[in-house]
């Protein structure tokens, strides 16, 4: 049989008689170049791929994200056209977003960066057929909730305040006035975030006050959270209705205590705060849970337990001596600040940021349930979910206590249930239905999600505004047959891994910076918050925080001013600055400096060409698997699979009179068999190509 080898960015090809443990690289029709096409659909900034023409998804281009059956995911506003020309401002941290009433018109409030006074709010305006984007005010302090009050005008939350105006017929803000000022911030002035909602029964606004910490972590034996004692911070505040018809209102009630952030949150017709809890990190990636909370608004002020306890009755390891709660001491719920455990759990690390009761007649058969936005870069996050509730508008408590998502820590993996099993045991669950899932990042297919909220517009479509991507996306029905995303145990995002492993070790300089990278900032400080991050499925060795710097994306070769790792660290940029309060710090210090200068000369070494260094083919007959050119047989491939080598003709190696190709293999793969060959670090094998010439 003749066999040809076409292998990318080789000049010419080659016909010649292979034996069975040579390579038969595919056509060029069969090999699959992971870029899109220069027309039809391409690759945007946000790394989506779609067709910017296609309206097939409720009028806007369909994306390549799985989503209920019936529904599909469209763009409607993408990075790059989400800019004001004129105003020279474009979209930062896009975080929510309202509609404007009897118009296809939306305001939208940006955050701008974790640094105050660079937030903005835009209207997204529907003009010659698509949405265009004008700035209408900047300079404000974390702007994150804007909403439409019951009063008719627009409400929008800063950083110490809460605020309110209308447009006047022009469009442009009118009758802006601070409604609630003074609000508790903490030191450093990033944060809580002013989420906020108002009792549909009495117009009572309630006000998230979160806390600036992961876990209040304090030395010298304290025994009680700071941010707890003073009863304003890490709770929920209630402005009365009353209160508000005399701005700006000063003074406010606590009506819960230990929340650390509650920035998911809505009531019920029937006076129910529902609040779904973004919790303390641990470094496991299965604990600890988020949390849902009902807070009965007609009862006294309870305690739900952060920082001294998490999931139900766990305590946190640094409260253990705490007299303050007892989480172990079991729940009585019967006088003011005892401590009230959850009302059900939310899966690891979700990250709750938006919740509310879907209203609308384009999905009917989600009347009244609970949504959720889920905006977690781990595996449980990034998702929009839904929860049936009984008729106080509570989850319906479930009897088998299942969550579906990934747990193997690949990005591209088969999700399958897990057990719901917390520390300190399980007392309720509520099943939820996903109407967006897998919405995983895929290199040249999409982005991992990042939904901060979502908004019900008038024709009943769900629209959600992704921060990080910087983008506006639209869930709408869809009549198209439901196409599920298959998944591959060993996925193709992995390979990028191995690719960076090998460029790294390849080169003594890089490798050597990269060790100090490791030792003096990964290990040292990254690794106490963001242990699971590091790609666990690779083996956790020597290369396994490059492993995590890759997957969070916090280098950009070459790009200093683009690297969220090196902005996080110069507390600069969009991403939130690093390490967290409460965790040992190291800006502005000669040890901060030393660090700061050591990541930016890694940067600028480290190499630009990634993606050229492997290529994804499928293997037209089977082949053997070796550690070397001619070395130890680890195992074989069989014709149909898979295989990912590097395509540059300088690493073809001749030996033994064949030429042998760079073959990536993660250390799972099924070509492996068994312990035949220790897995190298950088996953690197080899398989025979053709005769050496």
């Amino acid at each position: 049989m003749r066999f040809v080898l076409c292998v990318l960015l080789f000049a010419g090809c080659t016909s010649v008689r292979l034996a069975s443990d040579s390579f038969a690289a595919p056509t060029a029709e069969e090999l699959e170049i992971l870029r899109a096409p220069a027309s039809g659909p391409h690759l945007d900034a946000s790394g989506y791929v779609y067709d910017a023409n296609d309206t097939s998804c409720g009028g806007y281009p369909r994306l390549q994200v799985e989503t209920a059956p019936g529904t599909c995911l469209g763009m409607v506003m993408p990075k790059e056209r989400a800019i004001d020309a004129q105003a020279k401002r474009s979209f930062s941290m896009p975080r929510t977003m309202v509609q404007i009433p009897g118009t296809r018109d939306f305001l939208v409030a940006d955050m701008g960066s974790w640094h105050p006074g660079r937030g903005a709010l835009f209207r997204m305006a529907w003009l010659g057929g698509r949405y265009e984007l004008k700035l209408l005010k900047a300079g404000l302090d974390f702007p994150h909730a804007v909403k439409l009050g019951p009063d008719g005008k627009f409400w929008i939350g800063e950083l110490k305040q809460i605020s309110r105006f209308t447009l006047d017929s022009s469009g442009a803000i009118a009758g802006w006035e601070t409604m609630v000022a003074g609000l508790p911030a903490s030191a450093d002035d990033s944060h809580p975030l002013s989420q906020f909602t108002f009792d549909p029964r009495n117009n009572d606004l309630y006000i998230n006050s979160g806390a600036p910490s992961d876990h209040c972590f304090v030395k010298d034996g304290a025994k009680s959270c700071p941010e707890v004692a003073n009863n304003e911070m890490a709770g929920l505040l209630r402005v009365k209705a009353a209160d508000l018809q005399h701005p700006p209102a000063t003074t406010w009630t606590s009506v819960a205590r230990g929340l650390r952030n509650s920035m998911a949150m809505t009531i019920s017709n029937s006076g129910l705060l529902i609040q779904g809890e973004n919790a303390r990190d641990f470094s496991d990636i299965d604990e600890p849970y988020e949390e849902m909370n009902v807070v009965d608004l007609s009862k006294p002020s309870f305690h739900y337990g952060w920082p001294y306890c998490y999931d139900f009755r766990a305590t946190s390891p640094e409260w253990i001596n705490n007299t303050v709660v007892k989480c172990d001491g079991g729940v009585t719920a019967s006088q003011a600040g005892d401590y009230q455990e959850p009302y059900v759990l939310i899966p690891p690390h979700a990250a709750p940021l938006a919740a509310g009761y879907y209203h609308g007649k384009m999905f009917p058969q989600l009347e009244g349930q609970l949504l959720m936005a889920w905006h977690g870069y781990r595996p449980t996050g990034h998702r929009l979910v839904a929860y049936s509730v009984d008729s106080s508008g509570r989850p319906v408590i479930g009897q088998k206590a299942m969550a579906r998502y990934s747990f193997d820590h690949k990005e591209d993996a088969c999700e399958s249930q897990k057990p719901v099993d917390p520390q300190g045991g399980i007392q309720r669950y509520a099943p939820y239905s996903e109407l967006v899932t897998r919405w995983n990042a895929r290199k040249n297919v999409r982005p991992r999600g990042a939904p901060a909220s979502f908004y019900v517009a008038d024709d009943g479509s769900i629209w959600m505004v992704e921060d990080k991507n910087q983008t506006i996306v639209r869930l709408a029905k869809d009549g198209a047959p439901f196409r599920k995303e298959s998944c591959d145990p060993n996925a193709d995002d992995r390979i990028e891994f191995l690719a960076w492993r090998r460029a790294v070790t390849e080169s003594p300089t890089l490798l050597a910076d990269y060790q100090e990278v490791e030792t003096k900032l990964v290990k040292k400080y990254c690794a106490l918050c963001h242990d699971d991050g590091i790609e666990k499925s690779l083996t956790v060795d020597s290369l396994s925080g490059l492993d995590f710097l890759v997957a969070n994306t916090w280098f950009v070769p070459g790009k200093p001013e683009k690297s969220k790792g090196l902005q996080s660290i110069l507390h600069q940029g969009t991403t939130p600055s690093m390490p967290l309060p409460g965790s040992p710090q190291f800006f502005g210090t000669a040890e901060g400096d030393e660090i700061t200068k050591l990541v930016q000369r890694w940067i600028g070494e480290i190499p630009a060409d990634i993606d050229s260094r492997y290529a994804k083919t499928t293997l037209k007959s089977a082949r053997k698997v070796r550690t070397a050119p001619g070395g130890a047989l680890c195992g074989a491939m069989n014709a149909g699979d898979t295989a990912y080598i590097d395509p540059r003709p300088a690493t073809f190696v001749k030996s033994g009179g064949w030429q042998w190709a760079r073959l990536y293999l993660p250390p799972d793969h099924k070509s492996l068999k068994g312990s035949a060959c220790a897995w190298p670090q950088d996953g690197v094998f080899y398989i025979a190509t053709t005769p050496s010439p």
